[in-house]
């Protein structure tokens, strides 16, 4: 069986950081990375878990991890960028809608310059 990310097209990497308002001041963090083949969205799945993905037991490709962080857990996902199918059987395609921004998340912030770092809910 085939699943959503056993296709051959791009991928994207959505992370939400779910935190307890009072310690954090904030509720949290959502981010969704530029399309990346499946190979580099794993490479940075492994650097926001501080771990190398697994499969599940099983031997499928695994599509969601979380893991703890202080005062929350941290939600990681793959799924079909834009504008590529994605499939459950191979044969019918699931179509899922754009996720909204968290409102003051790093996901609704403008882009930034050309060339300058990109810092989105990661440090002080």
């Amino acid at each position: 069986m085939s699943t959503p990310m056993a296709t051959n097209g791009l991928v994207v990497v959505r992370v939400r950081d779910q935190v307890n308002r009072t310690l954090a001041g904030h509720d949290g963090r959502e981010y969704t990375s530029p399309p990346h083949e499946r190979a580099d969205a794993l490479a940075l799945v492994a650097l926001l878990l501080g771990r190398t993905p697994e499969s599940d037991d099983d031997g499928t490709e695994q599509n969601s991890w979380s893991c703890p962080l202080a005062g929350g857990q941290r939600t990681i996902t793959l799924d079909p960028a834009p504008g590529q199918p994605a499939t459950t059987s191979g044969n019918e395609p699931v179509i899922r809608p754009p996720r909204p921004a968290l409102a003051g998340s790093a996901a609704a912030a403008a882009p930034h310059p050309a060339g300058q770092p990109v810092r989105r809910g990661v440090g002080p």
